[in-house]
């Protein structure tokens, strides 16, 4: 059987996750699994503890998907409804996971010799047709059935649960199940000082419907991701593989890492072992912060709103022929302009590169991009200290 067009929809239940309480982190973690074994996402809904709403959403997700991953609403609660929704779409009968008793009776075991409420044991319910997913970690039996050809697995909504019975139980019984190739992955690239607008006009050049090509972003840092199938990669035509090239060449300017790292990652990983001082009458030491949120055991001397020449050469006598020195200053305001300017200052043991650096008004946490940039910077000037590029291929790879 040759490679097939797989599809999924994650539905994420729970009202809290609507109001903004907790955030929904299981739909990427889910998505992210679904994609790494080649299957699309079609789409994510988060929905309230609504037995309508739930109803709607598992019918629209139907509608779209082959695959249908729900996470959520699985408790003892009153506002556990979604056995209740799918009982109501597809008429299941339902039976109890007899073995799962054990489990609750543990669990209520640490509240002394209060007698357990017959609603806990709807945690039990699976459909009489369906199977049981294991769950090791928690009393709420997760199962998975099929309607219609459709494959629908219903999950915990506690991460640490969910992630175990994906792990260890859905995505091998996936892989199993359906023939949708394995695909090969060709670029896995993090990318800074582009915007996404700009990304998707340099790849739009690969338009082979074979193809698997994502773009994600996070807080300004672009994660640019092209799969192809493992029996195309040696086999593709000259004009692929032509505009694959140019694809690759255009994105260079703009990469500092791949897989997943942060900017800052990559930047304690080649600066760790060197003397770094960081000079800021701008930023109010959002620079420093960030490196140290990343990783506090990194060593960086952070003084705000003092000039450079505090620093200098001579001061720095004591130390080995390898430093660093990075100064932020406010570039040029122009009132009318829709940008914020920031000059950036670096010395790596005595050579100085300069440049202003531009973040439009318009975007987020523009001091934390502004930061993001300065390390990105100083990244793409390579000083010729002793940093060995392999470091950063073997952090990445």
């Amino acid at each position: 059987m040759g490679v097939q067009e797989a599809t999924a929809t994650i539905i994420s239940i729970g009202s809290e996750l609507i109001d903004g309480m907790i955030a929904d982190t299981n739909s990427k973690w889910i998505a992210k699994n679904l994609q790494s074994i080649g299957i699309n996402v079609a789409s994510i809904m988060i929905v309230p503890d609504t037995k309508e709403q739930i109803v709607s959403a598992v019918k629209t997700a139907l509608s779209q998907s082959k695959i249908l991953v729900m996470n959520g609403g699985l408790g003892a609660t009153h506002d556990d409804l979604t056995r209740k929704a799918l009982g109501e779409i597809f008429s299941i009968q339902w039976q109890y996971y007899i073995s799962g008793a054990e489990k609750i009776k543990r669990a209520y075991s640490g509240y002394g010799n209060r007698d357990i409420p017959m609603e806990a044991y709807n945690q039990l319910m699976y459909p009489s047709e369906g199977k049981v997913l294991e769950n090791d970690l928690g009393t709420a039996v997760s199962f998975s059935f099929t309607h219609d050809g459709k494959d629908i697995y219903v999950l915990p909504g506690v991460p640490a649960e969910m992630k175990a019975i994906v792990n260890n139980v859905v995505v091998p019984e996936i892989i199993n199940k359906h023939d949708f190739g394995k695909y090969d992955v060709w670029m896995d690239w993090m990318l800074y000082g582009v915007t996404e607008e700009e990304v998707a006009k340099v790849i739009e050049s690969l338009h082979d419907s074979r193809l698997k090509i994502g773009v994600f972003v996070e807080q300004g840092m672009i994660r640019v991701k092209i799969s192809g199938p493992a029996d195309y990669t040696d086999n593709m035509p000259e004009y692929v593989r032509h505009y694959y090239h140019q694809v690759q060449m255009s994105l260079s300017s703009w990469k500092y890492g791949e897989k997943g790292v942060k900017v800052e990652e990559i930047f304690i990983l080649m600066f760790s072992t060197i003397p770094f001082f960081i000079v800021d009458n701008a930023l109010g030491g959002t620079c420093v912060s960030l490196l140290k949120r990343q990783d506090c055991s990194f060593i960086v001397s952070g003084i705000v709103g003092i000039n450079l020449s505090v620093i200098s050469t001579e001061s720095l006598s004591w130390l080995d022929s390898s430093y660093v020195i990075i100064e932020l200053n406010w570039g040029n305001k122009d009132e009318n302009s829709e940008q914020t300017y920031l000059n950036l200052v670096v010395t790596f043991s005595g050579s100085r590169f300069e440049e202003e650096i531009t973040v439009a008004h318009s975007q987020t946490n523009i001091y934390e991009r502004l930061s993001r940039m300065v390390l990105f910077k100083v990244l793409k000037w390579k000083p010729s200290l002793e940093m060995k590029e392999t470091s950063i291929n073997e952090h990445c790879g």
